[in-house]
């Protein structure tokens, strides 16, 4: 030892010779042993020590909400020794343990209903998490309580969060379905009156060129206490098809209501530029479309022109424009 002090403290660079390398790691050897020995010997002995347990209530009815959990953490006193005891001290998560609700003694207090559960009636739970050998000796609060509230349901539309990306050419064929559309939603009714849809989880779909179905989850609002859905998830199902655009020359009539009116119009034809899916290109037909000009809207017009609008097509076909979109008039006496 008188060697190897002056060595640890040495600030030249010179190497280590064989003999004193051989004495440093005697002599790290030992004092390693001489920790490893001792930790044993400590951990021989039986010692006092806290856990604490979150309480994770479980199976309270559908008719009711838990709103307030004044004991919440648990304090669980033991006595044991051995490793796993310590190691579990020095964990920094803390341990949750499951409790059921049913048939806890319940009593009515104003429009709420108190929960009482003595903290004995967990012993069994807790000996089943305790290290091997280990005993309970204290159990902190004795009593615990649960506060509820009655429950209010209602049903509640779902709003997909979509980002789309179409290939050239592709687009929606028909709205988005939805599977099922609506979801019921239970919990207080403070919070449940103040919820008018529930959204999805947001979900991209890029360079679409098909049909697609997916599962989206429904996203729950942060509340207190949390709302519960009848389904977590829904099946969302897009009609995807290649479009293209077709051209279509339309007759322009005036629409005079109750009055009788001659009139010429310039142009009598307009061009209707629409979109229509592949599949149904050839059964696009004039006569599915329908031009018009109001007269009515002739009395407050200032110049000579008015505008067309299309009041009838099928509901496969978009309208892209219309040209030209005026047309000129004239009333003949």
């Amino acid at each position: 030892m008188k060697e190897l002090i002056p060595f640890l403290f040495r600030r030249n660079n010179k190497p280590i010779d064989g003999k004193l390398r051989e004495k440093l790691s005697v002599f790290l050897f030992c004092l390693f042993f001489s920790i490893i020995m001792w930790g044993l010997t400590k951990l021989s002995h039986e010692y006092d020590v806290t856990y604490t347990y979150r309480i994770l209530p479980t199976g309270v009815t559908n008719d009711m909400v838990l709103v307030s959990q004044p004991d919440s953490i648990l304090s669980v006193s033991i006595r044991g020794s051995g490793v796993e005891l310590y190691r579990r001290l020095f964990s920094s998560r803390m341990r949750i343990l499951p409790v059921s609700l049913k048939g806890m003694r319940v009593r009515p207090k104003d429009n709420r209903v108190i929960g009482i559960l003595r903290s004995s009636a967990l012993r069994s739970l807790l000996n089943a998490d305790l290290p091997g050998g280990a005993v309970i000796t204290g159990i902190e609060p004795d009593t615990l309580r649960f506060v509820f509230e009655p429950s209010y349901s209602k049903r509640v539309p779902i709003r997909p969060r979509l980002k789309l990306h179409f290939t050239p050419q592709f687009q929606l064929y028909d709205s988005v379905q939805l599977d099922p559309d609506t979801v019921t939603v239970s919990g207080l009714r403070d919070i449940i009156d103040t919820i008018a849809l529930v959204y999805t989880a947001q979900k991209s779909f890029r360079d679409l060129n098909g049909d697609v179905t997916a599962r989206l989850k429904l996203v729950p609002p942060s509340t207190f206490p949390p709302v519960h859905f009848s389904t977590d998830s829904i099946t969302v199902r897009l009609k995807v098809e290649k479009f293209t655009e077709a051209q279509i020359n339309l007759p322009v009539r005036m629409d005079a209501g109750e009055h009788e009116v001659s009139y010429r119009l310039f142009p009598e034809n307009v061009r209707v530029t629409c979109r229509v899916s592949m599949r149904d290109y050839a059964k696009l037909d004039p006569s599915q479309f329908a031009a018009v000009v109001y007269y009515k809207d002739i009395q407050n017009n200032q110049s000579n022109r008015i505008s067309v609008e299309i009041i009838s097509k099928p509901d496969y076909v978009r309208i892209i424009r219309v040209e030209p979109d005026k047309v000129e008039y004239l009333i003949m006496k």
